[in-house]
């Protein structure tokens, strides 16, 4: 079995559970590696491409910073969001 396949097999699992419900309003936010430390670039977000990269990563703050903007201006309603950092080109 896959490393972590329980893992992925519960997150599927309620990903369909509240895809299915009607009466909430949900977003799920959907990031690839969390770091600890601000990652140099552009953070991006997109409904229906995940990062392509395997090593796409993403900061905490990014990540939090995103998840408040998507609630204050109400966006992304009931839509899985991809939420990943396109790196400099430095």
């Amino acid at each position: 079995r896959p490393f972590m396949w329980r893992f992925y097999a519960d997150m599927s699992e309620m990903e369909l559970l509240i895809s299915e419900t009607d009466d909430i309003w949900w977003t799920i936010l959907r990031p690839p590696q969390l770091m600890d430390e601000k990652v140099k670039g552009e953070v991006v977000h997109s409904v229906n491409k995940p990062a392509t990269e395997w090593i796409a990563k993403v900061s905490r703050d990014d990540l939090a910073s995103f998840a408040l903007d998507v609630l204050e201006q109400e966006r992304y309603e009931n839509k899985r969001v991809y939420v990943y950092t396109v790196p400099s080109k430095e």
